[in-house]
């Protein structure tokens, strides 16, 4: 590979004649307070205060040292205009930012110490910006954060004050404030005391005048710290380097790198335009929309649409690259992009259900069994269901046949990890990439369901009857726990397919009902809050009984008398008093209950 690579200084990178601009393909600035915070902190460690023995000077100066900042990477020559960051975008951002603030400080007290009015011009006509025929240009140039950055950061005495719209422009203000906080002067009197003299605090002259030196200070450590420029001509061997880790940064994620692979292969040969960000911004909008996660959006969708590739977090990359390595063709990847868009909106219809998208009641088993398996936090069958969705998309499944899979495979997950059973789950992952491969394959939905019931058998096979009936006695919900979001979901979805079951031929609205506890709440024994100690009650009924103050089993009965609830007719049959050691006798019959009806 070709390429020229230069020693050099922050200093000479900024004052040479080119722009750098962050091309499209890039990730957007994402470094937190933890990174930021450590570069700064390099930068100040670095200098050496000299004490000055005069006491009509300043009496404390600096001088700076050899500090080495990595590599930076850019594609084009070293005697272009302009050259694309390749690596080292943060690293220049954060420059850019932190001679914005001391800019910026340094035009605050200018008033009081006239120098600093000098030392703000120079960042800002030196290192900032330069004169091209008269005009400003940016020395660094940005597309996915224009017109904010430039606005707001490159610009002194900016009148702009439109607020971040995007999330890397939060990432960029929240760095701005933070390093002008960083660097007040009060900051800078409180945790770099040793530079100033305390018999001096009280002369303003004198403290005003060496915090404008130690501001010069840090801005002449931070352009004298070294770097090895890199510049590359071919874009194809530049692209490749960004498998390699930014030297003083967070490392690229998996997808990052697939991101910036998509980009490259979407510039034009024969165009200026790059249809990669917009169609990448577009599946972004939609995971922050739900609030998810672009990683972990990706993996789900590869394992949905390549579950033979067995992908990991880890695995990702090469495994894309094992697809699109050698792939040349712009609309495969434009194809890509719009797949994306198609597959993130399924994933979150069936990772985060919206009841609104399930309001046709044919269709609410599917809501009620989409947001258990959700609830109950199953992660590694999220791809499965991506692949049966995206199948439902091209073929249209029978609605009643989807209802009773789902809602077996959300009675087993319950089942299986919803209770203290302690089965792997990491049994079912070659079930699920299994059932997966032969749902893509599936000519027809009879196929598609047989793959599914295949499935449910292998979860019928790893639950054991009597273990699963001791660890669903112990299931527990308390109303007071509930509230605060604590997990008493298992104990209440068991018990709402349980009434759904027995109440086949009266079926009780969930609005209308809640969970009763037969021995009052208020009891203090630990079994109160067990599940043989729970039933489903209409909520008329429930509240009236709270109102007249009723709290015993006996003087219930004859409120319980009007339900429609089988759960409460058996009950009230089978039990002519009711005390604390009926209760896991009775949770062992419910637990038999759902282990015959639910799960048969």
């Amino acid at each position: 590979m070709a390429f020229k690579a230069i020693g050099n200084s922050f200093k000479n990178l900024l004052t040479a004649s080119r722009v750098y601009k962050i091309p499209d393909y890039q990730r957007d600035f994402s470094w937190d307070r933890s990174n930021y915070m450590v570069f700064l902190q390099d930068i100040i460690s670095q200098l050496i205060a000299e004490q000055n023995d005069d006491d009509d000077n300043i009496s404390v100066s600096f001088k700076s040292q050899p500090y080495y900042m990595g590599n930076m990477i850019f594609l084009g020559s070293d005697t272009d205009e302009e050259v694309d960051v390749v690596d080292g975008q943060q690293r220049i951002t954060v420059t850019t930012i932190l001679l914005a603030v001391i800019r910026d400080l340094f035009i605050e007290i200018s008033t009081k110490v006239s120098v600093a009015k000098d030392y703000s011009d120079t960042i800002q006509s030196d290192y900032l910006v330069k004169k091209v025929d008269g005009s400003n240009v940016r020395k660094l140039k940005t597309t996915s954060s224009y017109p904010y950055f430039t606005k707001t950061i490159q610009d002194a005495n900016s009148s702009y004050a439109d607020s971040p719209n995007t999330l890397e422009e939060d990432y960029l203000k929240e760095c701005y404030d933070d390093l002008k906080k960083n660097l007040s002067q009060k900051s800078i009197l409180k945790n770099f005391s040793k530079y100033f003299d305390e018999n001096k605090n009280s002369d303003e002259k004198y403290v005003n005048e060496n915090y404008v030196n130690f501001l010069k200070a840090i801005r002449d450590q931070l352009l004298a710290s070294e770097v090895v420029e890199i510049f590359v001509n071919d874009k194809g061997q530049a692209y490749k380097i960004f498998e390699s880790i930014n030297s003083k940064g967070k490392p690229l994620s998996q997808v990052d790198l697939i991101k910036n692979d998509v980009f490259s292969n979407l510039v034009s040969t024969t165009s200026l335009t790059n249809d990669g960000p917009e169609g990448w911004q577009k599946v972004l909008d939609v995971v922050s929309e739900y609030q998810g996660s672009i990683n972990d959006f990706f993996v789900n969708y590869w394992k949905a649409t390549y579950p033979e590739d067995s992908v990991s977090g880890a695995t990702l990359y090469k495994k894309y690259l094992n697809r699109f390595g050698d792939i040349n063709d712009r609309s495969e990847y434009l194809a890509l992009l719009d797949n994306l868009l198609e597959s993130v909106k399924i994933y979150y219809f069936v990772t985060k259900p919206n009841r609104a998208d399930f309001s046709r009641q044919e269709k609410k088993p599917q809501y009620i069994g989409l947001d258990a398996i959700n609830k109950l936090g199953i992660t590694q069958i999220k791809s499965l269901l991506l692949t049966l969705y995206t199948k439902k998309e091209t073929m249209k499944l029978n609605n009643d046949k989807l209802n009773d899979v789902i809602n077996k495979i959300a009675n087993y997950q319950l089942a299986l990890f919803g209770t203290d059973s302690h089965i792997r789950s990491n049994l079912f992952t070659s079930p699920y990439k299994i059932t997966s491969i032969a749902i893509k394959k599936a000519k027809n939905q009879s196929d598609v369901f047989s793959a599914l019931y295949e499935l449910i058998d292998i979860f019928k096979k790893n639950i054991n009857e009597q273990v699963f009936i001791d660890s669903f006695t112990k299931l527990t919900f308390l109303k007071s726990s509930a509230r605060k979001g604590l997990n008493s979901f298992p104990a209440s979805y068991a018990l709402h397919q349980i009434s759904s079951s027995m109440n086949s031929e009266h079926n009780l609205n969930d609005d209308s009902i809640t969970i009763e506890h037969i021995i009052d709440e208020k009891n203090q024994n630990e079994h109160v809050a067990r599940i043989g100690n729970l039933s489903i009650l209409e909520k008329n009924i429930h509240d009236e009984i709270n109102r007249n103050g009723i709290d015993t089993y006996s003087d219930k009965k004859a409120y319980y008398s009007n339900s429609f609830s089988i759960m409460i007719d058996n009950l009230v049959k089978e039990y002519s008093d009711f005390n604390l050691g009926n209760i896991d006798s009775r949770g062992k019959k419910l637990a038999k209950y759902y282990y015959d009806n639910c799960l048969g």
